[in-house]
């Protein structure tokens, strides 16, 4: 898998190593979805707020309501593919 962030460049996880999928749909705030590795976010200076952390995580992916589907249709696939 790869992944893409504009301003970030792009980052390969191998599906073996992806343990769970999390996603969040957009609304009134950023969707995400996050590629669980088993690495853990941590705290980074002085953010506290999860936002904040997963757009910094390189193993997420942020993204608009409008994007919803998309996001949520790749969140199924790749449970499917680590939980088959």
């Amino acid at each position: 898998m790869i992944v893409s962030r504009r301003g970030a460049g792009s980052k390969s996880i191998p599906l073996k190593a992806i343990r769970g999928v999390e996603f969040k749909k957009g609304g009134l705030k950023i969707g995400y979805i996050r590629f669980d590795t088993g690495a853990s976010l941590g705290q980074q200076g002085v953010l506290t707020n999860k936002t904040q952390l997963l757009l910094r995580d390189p193993n997420t992916v942020a993204f608009q309501w409008r994007r919803n589907a998309d996001f949520e249709q790749l969140a199924e696939k790749v449970n499917a593919a680590i939980y088959a």
